[in-house]
């Protein structure tokens, strides 16, 4: 339990990460009811944002790439040119060029399936990371 609940920082991530996933499920067990996917869709680009943010810190991401540009530091959990580190920034372009485009296209049927892509995304996302986590912790 010390991966979820060491610091603040981490019991913060880790409560976000709940919220935003029953927030997935709840949005689209209802998706009939819903008739405004763009609120939806900015909901979750922003608390995915933070939620990033907060796994970042967690992980010293910042760290690692202070060690990729100079050296001076230890890296952090995640290397920069990690397997995580390029799947979630592939994901992270999905998920701004996605989002970026319902802006564009007022149809709800649209920003549907972008709110779907940027679940996707953001599932990917998590889960590559905390996957990784618990396989590192299980290694020592």
């Amino acid at each position: 339990m010390k991966l979820y609940l060491g610091s603040p920082v981490r019991v913060q991530s880790l409560l976000l990460m709940l919220a935003l996933a029953g927030f997935i499920i709840a949005s689209l067990v209802r998706r009939e009811t819903v008739e405004r996917w763009g609120w939806r869709i900015l909901v979750l680009a922003a608390a995915g944002l933070v939620l990033c943010t907060l796994a970042a810190a967690r992980d010293g991401y910042h760290l690692s790439v202070q060690n990729a540009i100079d050296g001076s530091v230890a890296a952090g959990l995640f290397n920069v040119k990690s397997v995580q580190s390029v799947i979630c920034c592939i994901s992270g372009g999905v998920i701004f060029l996605a989002g970026l485009s319902a802006l564009f296209v007022p149809h709800q049927t649209y920003r549907f399936w972008v709110f779907a892509v940027l679940s996707a995304a953001f599932t990917v996302k998590v889960l590559t990371i905390e996957v990784s986590r618990v396989i590192l912790h299980l290694q020592g």
